[in-house]
């Protein structure tokens, strides 16, 4: 163990800092390695404007990039540092790896310790409820509200009978711990829109039913925009995974994850030609 502490790895020449579907195909296209404190997998309604769901694609490339061993460290890590030309990680099981680098390329600052802003910004989040319900069946799929603290509302079920809501709303820096956008105020709204919609309670005999059960489970609070920041060796850049995105890309990794050939280099080089194409 001691001797991995000290030792400073030299393969990993390009790195990019964070755990996106941006930060996986920016990664992936250059042929770079990738690390980040938590992976950032999308959620189930994210959707590239091809209709192809970011979930399906962000797995099929971290897959790509663990199998090919570019992923750097033990996700998920405790902390990412730049040292003069290293990058610093310390492992959840409290490991430090060391990597020596030529370029950095950090798509999220807020995975990166050490950092101070040049400029400080309100930043918008988006910030997804995820709230477990209770309720009689229904066939609601997806509803928008179009207001400030619940915009979007996605429908789920869970192993069979678990009811899932996914609340997403935008919201700045300056509100995220205001009590109108916090929990107990999204039960009252999420309560009243949802009887608006129709939704009652569990059965209790007939033509009678138990009241709406809204129980939060999680709160996901994701910058939509960063801080400025600079660093004299680290290269601060966004990557719009969405501007890249098209219906030929969209098929050739539908075709080519349904494929046995995961591994071939001609299918590799194939796709990160189709993205480097539409930079």
């Amino acid at each position: 163990m001691k001797k991995l502490k000290n030792h400073i790895f030299t393969h990993a020449e390009n790195i990019v800092i964070g755990g996106d579907v941006a930060s996986l195909l920016f990664a992936f296209s250059n042929d770079y390695y990738i690390t980040f404190t938590e992976p950032q997998r999308p959620f189930f309604f994210d959707k590239f404007s091809t209709g192809e769901p970011k979930e399906k694609i962000w797995d099929f490339l971290f897959l790509q990039m663990m199998y090919r061993g570019k992923i750097l460290g033990v996700y998920p890590n405790q902390s990412i540092r730049r040292e003069e030309d290293v990058i610093k990680i310390i492992t959840n099981e409290n490991s430090l790896l060391k990597y020596k680098f030529k370029n950095v390329f950090c798509l999220d600052p807020t995975m990166l310790s050490g950092l101070s802003a040049t400029e400080t910004k309100d930043r918008l989040h988006r910030v997804v409820h995820e709230v477990k319900l209770s309720s009689s069946p229904h066939d609601l799929e997806y509803h928008y509200n179009g207001d400030e603290f619940i915009k979007e509302m996605f429908f789920k079920t869970l192993l069979g009978t678990q009811k899932r809501i996914f609340c997403c709303s935008e919201l700045r820096e300056s509100t995220l711990n205001d009590f109108k956008y916090g929990e107990v105020t999204l039960r009252y709204k999420l309560k009243s829109l949802l009887e608006g919609l129709g939704l009652r309670g569990p059965g209790n005999g007939k033509d009678k039913f138990l009241p709406l059960k809204l129980t939060p489970v999680t709160r996901t609070v994701v910058p939509m925009e960063h801080h400025l920041h600079e660093d004299e060796r680290i290269k601060f850049i966004e990557y719009d995974e969405d501007k890249l995105w098209n219906s030929q890309i969209s098929s050739h990794i539908k075709k080519w994850s349904e494929s046995s050939r995961w591994m071939d280099l001609g299918t590799t080089g194939t796709c990160r030609m189709l993205l480097s194409s539409v930079k």
